[in-house]
């Protein structure tokens, strides 16, 4: 992810529910994926009916009430033991957004929000002292939704990951600008993977 440097918004985030995996950009996550399909699907994306039905499939799955019946079909697969392994049901409370891009492979960039949001569910930020010389090396628990496609307050075309750190992280990031940064350059670097 890149851009002219996020700016952060508040932006109501569409839900308090997601499922997280631990690490949703392993080298394993485009397994599969030819560079054939990759060239369809950016094909696909010049043809008129082809981004008319893309853009009916953002609006749905953008629409509050299909992300509520979803987040329901999550507590339910939950309650029931059901959750897809490696997964889990990650409950975040709201916490803000930045604004940025995305460049995908091909070269074309898109908008993207990152939700900023917090669990009591993850560790906190620490800060140890580095292992040779002087400094600090600093561990950051946090868990990153892959980009989804999605619809901004204009209702224009844009993509949206949720990146969530824990409660008493998000607070310190509040109130210090650098904590901010660093949250929000790892969200891109992950995203960037």
């Amino acid at each position: 992810a890149e851009g002219s440097g996020p700016k952060l918004t508040l932006r109501r985030y569409r839900g308090k529910v997601a499922a997280m995996d631990p690490s949703p950009f392993s080298p394993d996550a485009l397994k599969g994926v030819t560079q054939d399909e990759i060239s369809k699907l950016t094909k696909a994306m010049k043809d008129g009916q082809f981004r008319s039905h893309m853009e009916e499939y953002t609006k749905e799955i953008s629409d509050p009430a299909n992300r509520k019946e979803y987040i329901t079909y999550l507590e339910q697969l939950e309650a029931q033991g059901e959750m897809p392994e490696g997964q889990c049901l990650l409950r975040a409370e709201i916490g803000c957004c930045v604004k940025t891009s995305i460049r995908f492979k091909n070269g074309q960039t898109q908008k993207l929000f990152i939700n900023i949001v917090h669990s009591d569910q993850l560790d906190d930020l620490e800060f140890k002292p580095a292992d040779k010389g002087g400094g600090r090396q600093v561990h950051l628990p946090y868990s990153l939704s892959p980009p989804r496609p999605d619809r901004d307050l204009k209702d224009e075309y844009c993509m949206t990951s949720d990146c969530a750190v824990s409660s008493r992280t998000f607070f310190q990031a509040a109130q210090n600008p650098q904590i901010l940064k660093m949250i929000v350059d790892t969200a891109c670097d992950g995203l960037g993977q």
